[in-house]
C-alpha cells in the first residue's frame, strides 16, 4: 500500500508475486516438455480460470503462438456449484501441438455418439443402408465452385451469399448421376450430398467437451472408490473417459504418452483401458513429486496410490472383456530419483587416514542392490529403462540381461573367471561388472583376456 493506504499490488501477503511461484513451478516443465514432443505430437494440460490467461502467455512463448490447437471446455460438474458468485462448471485443456498441420493429419476423430447415430435414417430403402443429407455449400469464394444447380423439379439454385458449393461442377455431376445427391421429397429442394452410415469414420473433435461424454469429477470420485473402497484416498481426480478422450484425439495406437502431474494415475488407468478395449500397444510415463498425504487410508504419498490405482485397474481390466489382438500387456516398471550408488570417494590428502584409505576400496555405497546398479549402467549408457531385462542364474551367480542381450552385468563380489567365460559366449553387445568383484588386478585383466578371445566385439565395463 501507498502512504494513503491504496493497494498497489495484487496480493499483499506475497508482496504482488500472486502468480510467481506457479508460473516458476510450470515454466521448466512445460520447456522439457517441448523436447519430448515428437513431430507429430501435441500436449495437453488442465487448467481453471486463476491461471489459463498466465498459462496461454507461457505456452506462446515456448510452444510459438501459430502452434495453438485449441483452448477445450471441459464440463467438470453435471449438477450446480453454489458456493462462488457464480458457480464454477467447467475447467479448460489447453493444447498445442509440435506442428498443427502434421498433428492434423494424424489426430484421432471422436466416435459418433447413440444420439448422432440416430440422424442417419432409410427412409426410402436404400440397399447401403442408413444414410443422411449434407448440405453441398462452403464458407467463402472459389470460382470454379460457382455454378448454377438445377433440381430434378426444375427448380435453379445458386450458393447463397458468402458461401460457394463444396464441389467443382464435374465432382457435382458425378455424385448426382450416382444417386448420391439429395434434393428433398419434392425434387427441389436445394442439394446435399448423401452420406451413408458406413462411411462415418468419426466427427472432428470440437473444443466443447459435456459430462455426459467425457466424464466429471463426481464420476472420477465414484471410480476412485471402485477401485480402493473409499474415495478420501484422492480427492481431485480426472475421469477415466476424459483422459480417453485425449488420448484418442493426440496419441497414436502404439504411441507414447507423458503426464508430469500424475496425481491418482488416471492416465496410465486410461491407457491401459484404450489398450484393452482396441488392442493397442500404447505406453504412458508417469512423474510425481514424493508429495506426502495425509490420512489413516494407508498411502502415505500421492505415489504410492498411483501405484496402486494402476495394479488394481489392471487386475480389473484382465478380468473384463478385452480385444482379441491384446497382448495384456499392464505391468509397470516404478524408478525414483535417488543420490548415486557410487560411494563418495573425494579425500583432502592431508586430511586423509589410513583407515580412511582402506574403507575407499569399495566403489558402492552399502545397501544398494544390483538391480540399483543396473540401472545407473543404462543410465550411463544412454540405454532406455523400459528395455526388458531378466534375470538368469549363470552357475549360481545372479545376472541381469537387458534386451536380449543388449547389456549383460553381474554385480557379485567373487566373481569366478567361469561366469566371466560363460557371460562372454553370449555375445552381448556390453558387459558390466563390479570392479571390487575381482579378487585381483590380475583376475579383472584374464576377464578382458576371455572377452577379447571368445567375443571381442563387447563392450567391457567396471564400476
Amino acid at each position: 500500500m501507498n502512504d494513503v493506504g491504496a493497494r498497489l499490488v495484487a496480493n499483499t501477503e506475497s508482496n504482488g508475486r500472486f502468480h510467481s511461484d506457479w508460473l516458476s513451478m510450470i515454466f521448466p516443465r512445460l520447456k522439457l516438455a517441448r523436447g519430448f514432443l515428437a513431430p507429430d505430437g501435441a500436449i495437453a494440460v488442465s487448467i481453471d480460470d486463476n491461471e489459463m490467461p498466465n498459462l496461454r502467455r507461457v505456452m506462446d512463448e515456448i510452444f510459438g503462438e501459430h502452434n495453438f490447437v485449441a483452448a477445450v471446455v471441459w464440463q467438470k460438474r453435471y449438477s450446480r456449484e453454489n458456493r462462488g458468485v457464480i458457480g464454477d462448471a467447467h475447467e479448460y485443456l489447453i493444447i498445442y501441438a509440435r506442428d498443427p498441420q502434421v498433428f492434423q493429419q494424424s489426430r484421432g476423430l471422436i466416435p459418433p455418439t447413440q444420439k448422432q447415430l440416430e440422424i442417419y435414417k432409410n427412409p426410402n430403402r436404400d440397399p447401403r443402408g442408413r444414410w443422411r443429407a449434407v448440405p453441398m455449400t462452403a464458407q467463402g469464394f472459389r470460382a470454379n465452385q460457382m455454378y448454377e444447380v438445377v433440381t430434378p423439379a426444375g427448380t435453379r439454385h445458386v450458393p447463397p451469399d458468402g458461401r460457394c458449393w463444396s464441389m467443382t461442377e464435374p465432382e457435382f455431376l458425378r455424385l448426382r448421376d450416382e444417386g448420391r445427391v439429395y434434393f428433398a421429397k419434392d425434387g427441389s429442394s436445394q442439394p446435399g450430398i448423401i452420406r451413408y452410415l458406413d462411411e462415418v469414420e468419426g466427427f472432428v473433435p470440437w473444443t466443447w467437451w459435456p459430462a455426459e461424454e467425457v466424464g466429471h469429477t463426481d464420476e472420477s470420485r465414484k471410480e476412485i472408490r471402485r477401485l480402493f473402497g473409499t474415495q478420501t484416498v484422492f480427492d481431485t481426480p480426472k475421469p477415466v473417459r476424459l483422459m480417453r478422450r485425449l488420448l484418442h484425439i493426440t496419441v497414436p495406437n502404439d504411441g507414447l504418452v507423458l503426464d508430469f502431474f500424475a496425481g491418482s494415475g488416471t492416465l496410465g488407468h486410461a491407457v491401459l483401458e484404450a489398450n484393452a478395449a482396441d488392442g493397442g500397444s500404447r505406453q504412458f510415463v508417469l512423474v510425481q513429486v514424493a508429495e506426502e498425504m495425509s490420512g489413516d487410508h494407508g498411502y502415505p504419498t500421492v505415489a504410492a496410490v498411483a501405484k496402486q490405482r494402476i495394479r488394481r485397474a489392471a487386475r480389473e481390466i484382465l478380468e473384463g472383456e478385452t480385444n482379441s489382438a491384446w497382448d495384456g500387456d499392464v505391468g509397470f516398471r516404478v524408478l525414483k530419483v535417488d543420490t548415486t550408488n557410487m560411494a563418495e570417494v573425494l579425500r583432502v590428502p592431508d586430511e586423509a587416514e589410513q583407515a580412511q584409505l582402506d574403507l575407499s576400496v569399495e566403489s558402492v555405497k552399502p545397501g544398494r542392490t544390483g538391480e540399483d546398479l543396473l540401472f545407473q549402467v543404462l543410465l550411463d549408457w544412454g540405454l532406455e529403462l523400459s528395455l526388458p531385462i531378466s534375470v538368469d542364474p549363470v552357475d549360481g551367480y545372479e545376472v541381469f540381461v537387458v534386451d536380449d542381450g543388449a547389456l549383460i552385468a553381474c554385480f557379485h563380489k567373487q566373481l569366478d573367471l567361469g561366469v566371466v567365460r560363460a557371460i562372454a559366449q553370449r555375445e552381448p553387445l556390453r558387459a558390466v561388472f563390479l570392479d571390487a568383484g575381482f579378487a585381483s588386478d590380475d583376475a579383472r585383466i584374464n576377464a578382458e583376456q576371455i572377452f577379447r578371445e571368445v567375443s571381442p566385439s563387447t563392450d567391457v565395463k567396471t564400476i
